[in-house]
């Protein structure tokens, strides 16, 4: 038995929250690939750059 994916590419606006930190995940319902019956949800996993401000409070002496 032969499975094949076909990647499609689409283009979404999202509104992240603040509150939301790295390794955390943001769920859109319905966004994601149809099933036997309706659309699946879409999970994005947060991964973010370590800020500016994280920087120099590496090297402040407090």
């Amino acid at each position: 038995m032969s499975s094949y994916h076909t990647w499609r590419s689409k283009k979404l606006v999202v509104k992240i929250p603040p509150n939301v930190c790295h390794g955390q995940q943001i769920r859109l319902p319905g966004m994601g690939e149809k099933g036997k019956g309706e659309t699946g949800d879409l999970y994005l996993k947060i991964e973010t750059k370590p800020s500016l401000i994280n920087k120099i409070r590496h090297y402040l002496p407090f």
